[in-house]
């Protein structure tokens, strides 16, 4: 009997087949208990094996030779073993396994393996394609025609597959032709690609409230699947109290066929603060690309005019007589990730470093360095969320240039920086003159549970800290700010509304606070 085709959907399921067993000396282990009256496990055979020895198998068992019978490790015991052949390459994997009482009322336990060849990826057949050229499926695919095939290599195929934002439903499944069992080391298996196309010209208006920018709004208008290469070009716009500004961007994945993805987006940005007034103007040109199947990289380089409408008043820290600014940046990352709303048992780690104005007399001189350290936990099969996680960041002029142009100042809530909920801004950034902003930062969500409540509605709560000191000359722990807080999140992929509520925990007993409307994890 043949086993049932192996199949990927989204997350990687492996899962055994027990084979029909017409002996009738076979017990009915699902009908025994695990108790001191259960007989204990006397032997444990193997047999059909012939490319693992028995040591092998009796290792990845839960059932060991001396301990009493258990029905339930027993009944998963087929599965453990066909997933581990699964791992090893051998997806066309058979499993028969019995019990007999011997004659002094222990129990032997037979397990018959048809352990297959390896499997190697022969010809891949796409199908369910309409607007999106086949390339664009085969280049995001860890494996080519010949290579041995793991789960690892199909399943972040279809991870990398998904992160295109062509599709909405992706299957990968080898084809099992082989009608007879072979003692072949190898056998090339079909592979059948099947996906669903997401919808390629997308138009987003979001929009919300924060104590730091009061109400916001944003539109945002894209096509994704340009040339049928899934390059990308987008028009938003963007208004707050505070700020309003425009952006126009363009994506060009496996840029010359290399697997770098490159990008370049121009803006335009007006901000209206307490005490002046400035439009800002620039480009980024970037390229970045994965090194590993967790690991990714970013280069870029970016140009910035800084125009004063009203001008701040300037001192020894504040630099408002240089308005340009050439900058070059890069950044590392290693992300685990499942995805952004759901992220499973993870972590994310950013490093960041930019100079500005290197040589350069007319442009700003500065060097920014900054880190983002997130961690995940899960439980009760993803139903609670628990994280954490921590910004660094570290800001200084050089060269001929005295003070820190003002836009580049850390603020809480802008930018990377994550704001402390249940404070305003001016609360966490610090003022110099009529400036607002900082050089270091520290800004800790200490614990965020989110745990369901009624099918999509979760609910969270939280614990967050943070400061940003005027130079790190002046950081103490003792100025952290905390707050703690409860929230709602709906966990609609599409619109995923969260709504916080932080108080803050301060000295002198108040405990009023703040509240904030958002989308997506907070971190």
């Amino acid at each position: 009997m043949k086993m049932p085709l192996l199949f990927f959907i989204l997350t990687l399921a492996c899962t055994g087949s027990i084979l029909q067993n017409n002996n009738s000396i076979i017990t009915q282990s699902s009908q025994l208990l695990v108790d001191d009256t259960q007989p204990l496990i006397d032997s444990i055979f193997i047999e059909g094996n012939t490319r693992f020895d028995t040591s092998w198998y009796k290792s990845i068992l839960p059932l060991k030779e001396g301990n009493r019978f258990d029905s339930a490790l027993y009944n998963n015991s087929s599965d453990i073993i066909t997933d581990s052949l699964y791992s090893k390459g051998h997806f066309f994997a058979e499993v028969q396994n019995f019990t007999r009482i011997n004659e002094q009322n222990s129990l032997n336990i037979y397990y018959f393996v048809y352990e297959g060849p390896v499997v190697l990826a022969g010809d891949i057949e796409i199908f369910g394609l309409e607007l999106v050229k086949p390339v664009v499926v085969k280049r995001e695919l860890l494996f080519n025609q010949g290579q041995k095939l793991t789960p690892f290599k199909i399943l972040h195929s279809i991870r990398q597959i998904y992160n295109t934002g062509l599709f909405s439903y992706v299957t990968i499944e080898p084809i099992d032709t082989v009608l007879i069992y072979t003692e072949l080391d190898s056998v090339e298996a079909p592979i059948l690609i099947q996906v669903e196309e997401a919808n390629m010209i997308n138009l987003q208006i979001g929009g919300g409230y924060s104590s730091i920018e009061g109400l916001f709004g944003n539109l945002v208008f894209a096509h994704q699947n340009l040339f049928r290469l899934g390059h990308t070009a987008s028009l938003s716009a963007q208004v707050s109290f505070i700020s309003t500004g425009a952006y126009l961007s363009y994506t060009y994945p496996w840029f010359l066929s290399a697997p770098v993805s490159g990008s370049i987006r121009g803006y335009i940005d007006r901000y209206d603060w307490d005490t002046y007034k400035e439009v800002i103007s620039g480009a980024t040109f970037g390229i970045g690309g994965l090194a590993r199947i967790y690991n990714s990289y970013r280069i870029w380089t970016s140009y910035k005019n800084q125009h004063f409408i009203t001008e701040p008043q300037s001192n020894s820290l504040i630099n408002t007589s240089i308005t340009n600014t050439l900058l070059f940046g890069l950044s590392l990352r290693r992300d685990t990730r499942y995805s952004l709303l759901f992220p499973g048992n993870a972590i994310a780690a950013t490093l960041t470093g930019e100079l500005a104005g290197p040589w350069m007399t007319w442009s700003n001189q500065f060097y920014r360095i900054q880190t983002d350290l997130r961690s995940y936990l899960t439980f009760f099969d993803g139903n609670l969320i628990t994280g954490s996680a921590l910004y660094l960041g570290y800001l200084n002029s050089y060269g001929s240039t005295e003070g820190i142009s003002p836009s580049e100042l850390f603020r809480a809530g802008f930018g990377p920086v994550r704001p402390v909920r249940g404070y305003d801004e001016d609360e966490i950034s610090p003022s110099t003159g009529e400036i607002t902003g900082g050089r270091f930062a520290l800004i800790l969500n200490v614990a965020n549970i989110i745990f369901p409540v009624y099918r999509v509605l979760n609910g969270e709560v939280f614990i967050d800290a943070g400061k940003i000191w005027t130079s790190p000359g002046s950081f103490s722990l003792s100025d952290l700010r905390w707050s703690a807080g409860i929230g709602l999140f709906l966990g609609i992929p599409s619109f995923p509304l969260r709504i916080d509520y932080g108080i803050k925990l301060e000295r002198d007993g108040r405990f009023d606070g703040n509240i904030y409307f958002a989308l997506g994890y907070p971190f």
